[in-house]
């Protein structure tokens, strides 16, 4: 429960996905794109570049920039034949932990047991 109330401060849930995503972008000017876009991954299993400029067209009035368009598909999807699908499962770096490299090698220890 701690993890993921400490996880619910810097991320949030993509609803449908069952992934996070950071919270907030590096600038607000992406923020209020970045959430246009979230918002049609979750309703949709992949768009187009047409799907996501409607979409901030239509929720905020305003076109899409292109450098804000490349950043954001960067961060958020992978494209194939033209048609971006949300990244499922891939931890922003921020997120990711380091997990433990147990390759059965020594690791400069003393495991033998005994804490004298």
């Amino acid at each position: 429960r701690e993890t993921l109330r400490a996880l619910e401060i810097v991320a949030r849930d993509v609803p449908g996905r069952g992934a996070y995503v950071l919270r907030h972008a590096a600038s607000a000017e992406l923020d209020k794109f970045r959430d246009v876009v979230i918002r049609l991954f979750s309703a949709k299993e992949s768009v187009r570049r047409a799907d996501v400029r409607e979409a901030c067209v239509s929720e905020l009035g305003e076109a899409l920039p292109q450098n804000v368009y490349s950043k954001l598909m960067r961060e958020l999807a992978t494209s194939r034949n033209n048609v971006w699908t949300f990244k499922d499962g891939a931890k922003p770096a921020a997120l990711r932990v380091e997990e433990d490299d147990d390759d059965g090698g020594d690791d400069g220890g003393d495991d033998d047991g005994d804490d004298s």
